[in-house]
Order: structure tokens, then C-alpha cells, then sequence
């Protein structure tokens, strides 16, 4: 989402009315909420330790903490690049709210990372970098080959998952025995 907006956005819906500027303006806003969309999902699993420790105030105060800069900043970017500042600073409070449940659940020592986790949770950075640029040169080299947009996304898509996957797998994130396992257990529990 971040690496390649516009073959996105332009590939899925630039015919008709929606123009190349459309795409460009559109990639930006893109670009803006996929940066705060790994924050979101983290700061949602911490704001729900909050409450399973009968903490409702805490969770609260992030939000209108997380509220408040998004709207200052996004009052601020608007000034100098219009619509995407919105996104920009959407995708920025997210990393301060994810920030500030960390900073209260260490207090409590509720959340603790161990060296598995850690370990883990680099090898997953590195993958998604090494990722992004294959991704990039993809979405770079293929149209000079492929005219058709939509062959060019697919085999972008394709590449990038498949290389990932096979990354998480032989770095030892992600162990297919055991999910193997979860998959039956999940099966037995429906």
C-alpha cells in the first residue's frame, strides 16, 4: 500500500472520470492510512488488556489523547498538502496511540516482550523490507514488458506474497506444523 500507490490505485479504478491526477492526489491518502494501519491493529490487541484488567480509563485517554493531535495535525498538513495531510496525520496518531498503550501497559508489566517475540518481530521487519523492494522494482521493470496493468498488479501481488511467505517460513516465524495444528483445533471447536 505504501510502496505502490498509484499502480493501485490507477490500475483499479482510473478509467471515466477518474483522471491521473485523481490517481496521484488518491495515492497519497492511500499512502497516509496504510502508514498507520500497523498501529491500529497493535494499539486495538493493547487497548484490549486494558479492559480484561478492568482499566476503562486509560484506553479512553488515549483515544481522546490520539483524537486531538490527529485533528491538530491534520488542520496543520491540510496547509501544505490538502487532503492526504488528513490521511498523513490519521496514519501518525495511530503510531501515538500504539505508543502511548505501550508506555501505560509497561507501567502495570501486564506486556512484556521476550527474546522469541523480538527475534521474531525483526525477522518480520527485515521480511517486509525486503518485500517493499521487490515490490518496487516489480511494479518498475514489468511495465516495461506487460502493457496490461492488471497482469503487472497481479504478478506484483503474487511475487510479494509468495516471496513473504516463503520468507516467514524458512526464517522460523511461522511454523506450518503448527499451523497445521491450529487449523484442526479450530475445525473440532466449529
Amino acid at each position: 500500500l505504501m510502496v505502490i500507490p498509484e499502480l493501485l490505485i490507477g490500475t483499479l479504478f482510473e478509467r471515466g472520470a477518474f483522471s491521473a491526477s485523481d490517481t496521484s492526489v488518491t495515492s497519497y491518502v492511500l499512502m497516509g492510512y496504510a502508514l498507520g494501519l500497523p498501529p491500529y491493529v497493535l494499539a486495538k490487541v493493547f487497548s484490549t488488556l486494558h479492559w480484561a484488567r478492568q482499566d476503562t480509563t486509560t484506553p479512553v485517554r488515549i483515544s481522546i489523547i490520539a483524537t486531538v493531535f490527529n485533528i491538530i495535525l491534520s488542520v496543520i498538513l491540510m496547509q501544505y498538502i490538502g487532503v492526504a495531510g488528513i490521511a498523513f496525520a490519521t496514519g501518525l496518531a495511530g503510531w501515538l496511540q500504539l505508543g502511548l498503550h505501550l508506555r501505560a501497559l509497561r507501567k502495570t508489566r501486564v506486556v512484556e516482550f521476550d527474546a522469541q517475540f523480538k527475534k521474531n518481530g525483526m525477522k518480520i521487519v527485515i521480511g517486509s523490507a525486503l518485500m517493499a523492494a521487490i515490490v518496487f522494482g516489480l511494479a518498475v521493470i514489468l511495465p516495461s514488458y506487460i502493457t496490461h496493468k492488471i497482469i503487472v498488479l497481479g504478478l506484483v501481488v503474487v511475487a510479494a506474497g509468495g516471496f513473504y511467505g516463503l520468507f516467514v517460513w524458512l526464517t522460523g516465524v511461522v511454523d506450518l506444523s503448527s499451523l497445521r495444528k491450529l487449523k484442526r483445533n479450530a475445525k473440532t471447536s466449529a
